[in-house]
């Protein structure tokens, strides 16, 4: 779609807000704008009563950008006509003198322009310095018009991230970042996107390091910020207890550089909320306290094992509590039909299905039904060709032969960094079309296919035939991309990338206790990333269920497990971290940290209207009003898009609030677990998965 089909008709709101500031009207119209530039009436102007050509002003002539930052300059020439034929009444070719006359370091990057074709001049204003400038256009035969920019300076800061751990224990890969930012006056804090910071450990230690997303690993390290000013890497704690300190610096830039301490302990301290709060001594968090737990797996009770496992009397083994265990190298089918043993655990054999939660390890619920992922050699319920063999991880293997122990069986112990990527999109789709329903209602608005009466059929075709000229200079181009961004709102949320820590805790019997904390979610939308802890997100820790896991014959089950009340937050979290994004891209503003006032301001009604009202008079002065119908219009629609957009982000926090996952990956070493798949459900849809797992 190109461009100008895309905004046909843009003009009839946006081009009008660039006459905002021109001709005043007579006590008999309408005009409730406050920055109207006056120069221009009838007993103000007799240059122009005399030539009968007149300087209109395009757009604001205020304006507000940081230093190297642009602000454009536009006028458009007029004669006045006495009846409705409005297609000679833009002068082409009229030469004008654009000047500086107040301010520090400011320039022009042309001063003597003419017209373009449609009448219009345009010229790009930048100052190195900050301060009030003043610039004065003029020409023959018309009175003068002042333009003031003030042009702000930036004052560059960093700062830790809240989420940073201050304490840890050996043998950990914690997340550590900052964020970068910049404070305009009277705007607020700008996210400092692409600047490099430099992080630096001071020493210390045994076997400590840093290391950044890339894998890369060294005691210096220089990280970009993303798109919402965060850089963040890995602390590797080492293998004693020490207190290490990180140095960050915003590199060419005179900013006082931060520095950051986390105490690494070897043994547990304080009360828990999770097993990841505690160290290797006592490594279970049981009601709020570090406990050793029971490593061998054997019991007598149920209070010998860590819930959520029970005490199997039969074989006086702690097991999980999701069915009747069942050894998979075994030919023999030991499960009481018709079940059969897949994962471990005797369950039903596949069939119908309503998510991915419903089907077993190894198989995906596609419309209805469950069926192999993937095109595997053999499932669980369909005999190898040798009957010797057994079907794993789709699979036909002899277990005597190619399925020996590769090391003891508590051999996965210990703390594993998760780095998973989660598909999103199939199930979190159907509650985006409240937000696509308001794009639409917002591009109605923008397009001018909102249907206003009142309005001259001449004057839509005057705006029509300049809409290819004007739509880069008068609508913010962050006003453009924002509505891309929410008519791509699904783009957005396609991936979901976690990176976790999960404590495995052996249960003996190649049986683990996972615990696990999400520490940085990150979002990629057409290259901008946007990355932060979901505790600074959300304002509460993300605490995932405990899960239960095994290893079977070199691959890693992990059982369902669920996170709640926390992905509705992080989707809507990063729509509008996106809507920043697009506002915050350059050095112009404004900058916004809400949606809804961005979608606000994105079109002023009021001066819209009263624009077209000034237009149509300074051109035709017996034309009748037009402001009532055009607001009306504009206001009417434009609440409806907000309202539709609000209302399905506010669904989407509710409704997306219970998230399942279950997962199995090959066992390459007993350091690195890949390819893993994750198995996911989100509110009654399904999506997949992948993740690779290391441990320090």
């Amino acid at each position: 779609m190109t461009r100008k089909t895309l905004f046909t008709g843009i003009a009839v709101l946006l081009f009008a807000s660039l006459f905002s500031w021109g001709c005043a009207s007579s006590s008999g119209k309408k005009n409730n704008n406050s920055n109207t530039n006056n120069v221009n009436n009838d007993q103000d102007c007799p240059a122009s009563v005399e030539s009968g050509y007149w300087l209109v002003p395009v757009g604001q002539i205020s304006q507000e950008v940081l230093v190297g930052g642009t602000a454009r300059l536009k006028a458009m020439v007029v004669r006045r006509q006495e009846s409705e034929n409005l297609q000679d009444a833009l002068v082409p070719f009229y030469a004008l003198h654009y000047e500086i006359t107040t301010g520090p370091a400011g320039s022009l990057d042309q001063t003597n322009p003419t017209t373009d074709e449609n009448g219009i001049s345009t010229v790009n204003f930048t100052a190195t310095e900050p301060g009030t400038y003043r610039i004065m256009l003029t020409g023959d035969g018309v009175c003068s018009v002042q333009y003031t920019v003030v042009v702000q300076s930036q004052l560059v800061s960093i700062e830790a991230l809240p989420a940073n751990p201050s304490v840890t224990y050996i043998n950990r890969k914690i997340s550590l970042g900052v964020r970068a930012f910049s404070r305009v006056g009277g705007v607020g804090e700008m996210p400092l996107g692409n600047a490099a910071i430099q992080f630096e450990f001071l020493g210390g230690g045994t076997g400590a390091i840093m290391e950044d997303r890339s894998g890369s690993q060294g005691a210096t390290l220089t990280v970009n910020t993303d798109a919402s000013g965060n850089a963040s890497l890995f602390f590797l704690s080492g293998s004693s207890a020490f207190t290490a300190q990180i140095r960050a610096t915003l590199t060419g830039m005179s900013v006082e550089p931060l520095t950051m301490s986390v105490t690494v302990n070897a043994t547990s301290t304080g009360p828990c909320e999770t097993s990841i709060d505690c160290g290797p001594d006592a490594p279970i968090c049981d009601g709020g306290v570090c406990v050793e737990g029971n490593t061998s797996g054997t019991c007598e009770t149920n209070e010998d094992c860590i819930s959520p496992y029970i005490c199997n009397t039969e074989i006086n083994q702690c097991a999980p509590p999701v069915g009747e265990r069942c050894n998979m190298l075994s030919s023999a089918n030991q499960c009481p039909s018709p079940k059969v043993c897949i994962g471990g655990y005797c369950v039903e054999q596949p069939g119908d299905c309503t998510t991915h939660d419903d089907c077993p390890f190894g198989f995906d619920c596609v419309n209805g039904t469950c069926v192999p992922t993937g095109d595997p050699e053999c499932t669980p319920v369909v005999d190898c060709p040798d009957l010797n063999d057994v079907c794993v991880n789709g699979n036909c293997i002899n277990p005597d032969t190619e399925c020996q122990p590769l090391g003891p069986p508590t051999r996965l112990g210990g703390t594993w960094n998760f780095d998973s990527m989660l598909h999103l999109r199939e199930a979190v789709g159907p509650f985006l079309g409240g937000i696509l329903t308001g794009c639409e209602f917002l591009r109605d608005v923008i397009l001018g296919t909102w249907s206003i009466g009142g309005i001259p059929s001449w004057l839509m075709s005057i705006i029509a035939d300049l809409v290819d000229d004007l739509i880069d200079e008068y609508i913010p181009p962050w006003a453009q991309q924002m509505i891309i961004v929410l008519g791509d709102v699904s783009d957005i949320v396609d991936d979901m990338r976690v990176y976790h820590t999960v404590f495995l805790i052996p249960m003996g019997n190649n049986e683990y206790y996972g615990t696990q904390s999400w520490d940085i979610v990150e979002f990629d939308y057409r290259g901008n990333i946007v990355s932060d802890s979901p505790q600074n997100i959300l304002g509460f820790t993300v605490q995932p269920e405990d899960f239960t896991s095994r290893e079977i014959c070199g691959t890693f089950y992990i059982d369902r497990h669920r996170i709640e009340n926390v992905v509705g937050g992080l989707v809507r979290w990063a729509i509008e971290a996106m809507v920043t994004i697009v506002s915050c891209s350059s050095s112009d503003m404004p900058c916004y940290y809400s949606l809804e006032e961005a979608l606000e301001d994105i079109i002023d009604c009021d001066s819209i209207a009263v624009a077209i009202e000034d237009l149509v008079w300074s051109i035709w002065e017996d034309a009748p009003s037009v402001y009532s119908p055009v607001f009306s219009a504009c206001d009417s629609q434009k609440q409806n898009a907000i309202n539709a957009i609000l209302n399905a982000l506010d669904n989407i926090t509710v409704q997306l609030n219970l998230l399942s996952l279950r997962g199995m990956s090959p066992i390459v070493t007993d350091r690195d677990m890949h390819p893993g798949r994750w198995f996911g459900s989100l509110a009654g849809g399904n999506f997949t998965g992948d993740f690779t797992a290391i441990r320090p």
